[in-house]
């Protein structure tokens, strides 16, 4: 009961991080990940004995469940209470509970489950938590692989049921397909329970938890399949924009659907697109006084239509680029917009950045703030609507409505704010800081946000911040 109690207490101090701490898809989240590290220090280590009576065989059925359910509802109340004390319940409460009970609870319990199974078939303490740490690390593997290398910014995992990906997109609408993606999950639980009781044959430890696992992944490949969730690679994403049309000296290249297949209609849509995206990619060439690599170049995937992107991308109302890929993902705009202009804006910045993502931020850290605030800066001098400046200006002096902002919070907690007061102040304040110490020793801040302010421009982080202001 003191680990159990422990593991609650950790709970509550998680909930008190800005994007868990109210009652929706993130605290559902967060639970389930917890549970991971947390549900084994509950159900505890012990060493199996042969001549130990069976009903005394450590960490029994009834008892691994019980303390994953127990810990499920502790957790979540502990969540509820401190998105109360915040004052950060965000959304219906009968939804945060719908995200509860389809994400943490069957994570929850497979973790327990996984974890009573490596006891079961395991004597030494070393394999048992080996051999944990690898179920653990498979699934992880799998959709770190997966959205690494493929189009979608989400995913679905048996350990913590799902990454939204997008933070920005306006609902996350995935009940259905995340009751039929746990029915996989519940038939991985009740094989690895029944691989767990007392007159199980040793051969049957090890192939029910196999039927289990077939059977989970046999529902996400038929979930993929029916379109219920986004599909596996690229290819099925190729065959839909299938046309492509690339600049004369490959620094770009644009796959799309043609308007038509008359081929003057379809040269015409080409000349437009390639006129476009030039006039922005030598802009940002200029701007940046850099280019991503022109081996490769840019993957520019324009959709037609938010629900086309939302089927491949799993974001309907959010673009984005994947910044190691060299790759973006819009829908089709109006000539003067320019959304693909802050987009790529992402992919010059990731030349001076740090790490495999290439992101902006001291010990591979992202400063989300600072990556968001360069694309802005890069996307003003053709933003004819309105000024950064006097925007923020108006946001800083009215601290009552926005609160008073901090550098930390701005670099660091860009989610936590609502999004147009953060895009606008960050790309107010990294313009300035452009302007006035030069974009080269801004690429060197990029690369050890905060730390080396006062060495690269001659101002600490903080003075920096004051003198925008």
């Amino acid at each position: 009961m003191i680990r159990f109690a422990i593991s609650i207490f950790i709970t509550f101090g998680l909930s008190w991080i800005p994007l868990a701490g109210s009652f929706h898809y993130e605290t559902a989240l967060t639970i389930a990940l917890a549970g991971i590290i947390l549900l084994p220090i509950c159900c505890g280590i012990k060493t199996q004995k042969t001549n130990e009576n069976p009903s005394k065989n450590q960490n029994p059925l009834p008892q691994i469940i019980a303390w994953a359910t127990a810990f499920w509802t502790a957790a979540t109340a502990t969540a509820a209470l401190t998105a109360c004390l915040k004052g950060e319940i965000l959304c219906n409460f009968w939804q945060g509970l719908t995200f509860q009970l389809l994400i943490a609870l069957p994570a929850n319990i497979l973790t327990a489950l996984t974890w009573g199974w490596t006891q079961k078939i395991a004597k030494s303490h070393i394999i048992q938590i080996s051999l944990y740490i690898l179920c653990i690390a498979a699934d992880f593997g799998f959709t770190l692989f997966a959205l690494y290398t493929w189009p979608p910014l989400v995913a679905f995992g048996q350990f913590f049921g799902f990454f939204a990906g997008s933070i920005y997109d306006e609902a996350i609408h995935i009940t259905n397909t995340l009751i039929a993606y746990r029915c996989g999950t519940l038939v991985l639980c009740i094989c690895l329970a029944l691989a767990q009781t007392q007159n199980t044959r040793r051969y049957h430890q090890y192939l029910l938890p196999c039927l289990g696992l077939a059977c989970a992944c046999a529902t996400h490949a038929w979930l993929a399949y029916t379109g219920q969730i986004t599909p596996f690679g690229h290819q099925k994403l190729q065959n839909t924009l299938w046309q492509t049309v690339s600049a004369p000296d490959q620094a770009f290249h644009i796959h799309f659907i043609p308007n038509s297949r008359n081929q003057k209609i379809l040269h015409t849509q080409k000349q437009q697109l390639l006129h476009d995206y030039w006039r922005d990619y030598t802009a940002l060439e200029q701007f940046f006084g850099n280019r991503p690599p022109a081996p490769q170049g840019i993957h520019i995937w324009l959709y037609p239509d938010r629900n086309l992107k939302a089927q491949f991308i799993g974001a309907k109302n959010t673009s984005f680029a994947r910044v190691w890929l060299n790759e973006i993902h819009l829908v089709q705009t109006s000539p003067d917009s320019t959304l693909a202009k802050h987009e790529m804006g992402h992919l010059f910045a990731a030349q001076f950045g740090n790490g495999p993502l290439k992101v902006a931020g001291g010990w591979n850290i992202p400063a989300l703030g600072w990556i968001e605030g360069l694309a802005m800066a890069a996307e003003w001098p053709i933003i004819q609507t309105f000024d950064l400046h006097k925007w923020s200006a108006a946001i800083l002096e009215n601290p009552q409505t926005f609160g008073t902002i901090t550098p930390h919070q701005l670099i660091y907690g860009f989610w936590g704010m609502p999004s147009r007061v953060a895009y606008t102040l960050a790309g107010s304040y990294v313009s300035y800081l452009i302007v006035h110490y030069g974009i080269e020793r801004i690429k060197k801040l990029s690369q050890s946000m905060p730390g080396d302010f006062e060495d690269i421009i001659g101002v600490n982080f903080h003075e920096a911040f004051n003198n925008w202001k």
